[in-house]
C-alpha cells in the first residue's frame, strides 16, 4: 500500500516542483507543512489529501484512506483501511480498462473505414 508521502512525492513530480516549500505554498499551507509530513511523521488532514488527489487526478478517497491507514493504531482498523484502499484502486483501474475498450473502434467499423479508403484509391471503370 502506498503511503501518503508517496502521493505527496507524486504530486510534487506532477507539478514539476523540487521543494517541499513550493508544494506547501501550492496547497495553501505554511512553508513547513510538507516538511512536517516528511520529517515529523504527521499525516495530512482530509483537506490536503483531497487536494493531493486532485493534483494527481485520482480519487481523493485513495489518499484519505492511506492517511487513515497510517494514523490508525488498531490492527483491525488498519486492515479495514488497507482493504478499502485496494478496493478503490482496483475499481478505478477496472473502470479505466473498460473505458479504454469502449473507446476502441469495433472490427466492423475498422473494416468499413478500410474499405472506404480502398474505394477512393481504385478508379471505377464502366463497361458498356
Amino acid at each position: 500500500m502506498k503511503l501518503v508521502i508517496d502521493y505527496v512525492e507524486d504530486a510534487k513530480e506532477k507539478l514539476g516542483m523540487e521543494s517541499d516549500a513550493a508544494l506547501a505554498k501550492h496547497l495553501g499551507g505554511s512553508r513547513t507543512l510538507v516538511s512536517k509530513w516528511r520529517n515529523d511523521g504527521s499525516i495530512p488532514d482530509d483537506y490536503y489529501c483531497i487536494r493531493i488527489g486532485q493534483i494527481l487526478g485520482i480519487d481523493p478517497l485513495i489518499v484519505i484512506s492511506a492517511a487513515n491507514f497510517e494514523r490508525e493504531k488498531s490492527t483491525d482498523r488498519k486492515a479495514f483501511w488497507e482493504n478499502f484502499n485496494s478496493g478503490r484502486t482496483g475499481k478505478i483501474l477496472g473502470t479505466a480498462l473498460i473505458a479504454g475498450m469502449l473507446a476502441m473502434p469495433s472490427p466492423e467499423g475498422a473494416q468499413a473505414a478500410t474499405n472506404d479508403a480502398y474505394a477512393k484509391l481504385i478508379p471505377i471503370v464502366y463497361i458498356m
